[in-house]
């Protein structure tokens, strides 16, 4: 683990965690025969490419003026188990294994933060979790519009 006492550290920390989710991402998406979830797997691995080339680029200053809205949370992927990778697994296995994997960035952020006894790194831990936050909520709209309406 990179060290997360320098802001450096924080960034290439980031950076590894953007690059290991674009790399799932674009796994899910080429292993996917639907057109729909193909393009949500795409779509997210384009957004972790962003949010990798934006930390590359990160304004320290900037990060200070964010706060902006809440991201909604479903509490959906919080009832469910953990998944591992396997080559046959169902759309809803595939699912929960990116929901976990989003939640799992996401509460990992937020400890970092809370644990921090910086105030800009806590800020910038925050602005990290907001970043997660979104993929999961984007996951967990796709998993109740799709697996939980199949009744």
């Amino acid at each position: 683990m990179e060290d997360t006492n320098t802001f450096k550290g924080i960034v290439d920390f980031a950076l590894e965690k953007e690059a290991e989710a674009k790399a799932l991402y674009e796994s899910l998406a080429n292993r996917i025969e639907s057109n729909r979830s193909t393009s949500i797997f795409t779509e997210l691995a384009e957004q972790e490419d962003k949010h990798y080339e934006a930390l590359k680029k990160l304004d320290f200053s900037k990060i200070k003026e964010t706060s902006g809205k809440p991201v909604p949370d479903l509490k959906i992927s919080d009832f469910l188990h953990d998944v591992p990778y396997s080559p046959d697994m169902t759309y809803q296995d595939i699912l929960v294994l990116a929901m976990k994997s989003e939640e799992h960035s996401h509460s990992l952020y937020n400890g970092l933060a809370k644990h921090s006894s910086d105030p800009d790194f806590k800020k910038l831990f925050e602005f990290l979790a907001k970043q997660e936050a979104r993929h999961k909520l984007r996951l967990e709209t796709e998993y109740d519009d799709y697996i939980l309406t199949q009744d």
